[in-house]
Formats: C-alpha cells, sequence, structure tokens
C-alpha cells in the first residue's frame, strides 16, 4: 500500500512518479491511467509533466471542436430542432431503425431467451 505523505513529498519535490503514485496524486484511477498512453519515461512520470499533457490533450479536443463547429449550421430553427424536424419526427426515425424488422415478428428471439428460466427446477 502506497502513503499518501510519501506521494505528496515526491510532488512537492517534482519527482516522477510511478502509475499507482501517480493515482493517488491525481485522483485518476490507476487502470485509467495505464489506458491513457502517457509518455513514460522507465514507467514514470513527474505529476506537472502528467498536468501538462493532460492540457495540450484539453488544448487540441478543443481545437478540433472549434474547427469542428465552422462547419455545423448555427441556426437550428424553432424549438432547436435539426434538418429531421422536431423530436416527434427523429422519434419516429429512431422507432423506425430499431424497432422490429416486421409487425408480425413480435418479440425477437434474443429477448424469448433472455426472459426464460437460466435453470430448470426438476
Amino acid at each position: 500500500m502506497i502513503k499518501p505523505s510519501a506521494v505528496w513529498s515526491k510532488v512537492r519535490r517534482d519527482l516522477v512518479l510511478n502509475l499507482s503514485e501517480l493515482a493517488v496524486a491525481s485522483g485518476y484511477d490507476r487502470g485509467r491511467l495505464a489506458q491513457m498512453c502517457l509518455p513514460l519515461q522507465y514507467g514514470k512520470i513527474s505529476l506537472s509533466d502528467f498536468k501538462r499533457v493532460l492540457r495540450q490533450r484539453q488544448d487540441h479536443q478543443e481545437q478540433q471542436a472549434r474547427r469542428f463547429k465552422i462547419f455545423t449550421p448555427r441556426h437550428r430553427g424553432p424549438g432547436g430542432s435539426s434538418a429531421l424536424g422536431g423530436s416527434g419526427q427523429r422519434q419516429a426515425v429512431a422507432d423506425k431503425l430499431y424497432g422490429p424488422s416486421s409487425k408480425s415478428a413480435g418479440k425477437s428471439a434474443s429477448r424469448q431467451a433472455q426472459s426464460a428460466p437460466l435453470h430448470s427446477t426438476v
């Protein structure tokens, strides 16, 4: 078990931390930190470098969002409706796409299998 006091003394001196220590210092889960593809050197990174990397990634995402926003229409019409019309029309399209394939089919086989008991009580 990693002692938080030992981690914070490393943070104050700006020393490098392994993922478990970085999890304590940053508040992120260790597994999530492992998925972030951080630029680790020998499996370690300082908290200041970690924050810098997160800031750079956030800036990049905001820049991409601004670029994307240029190409989206600014005016959506009354009620914020989109090209499909009001929310009623959007719901109708969603029902067509995700509804059963035919009206006579009823419940799908997967739904029937889910409602069946897992073990017989014989």
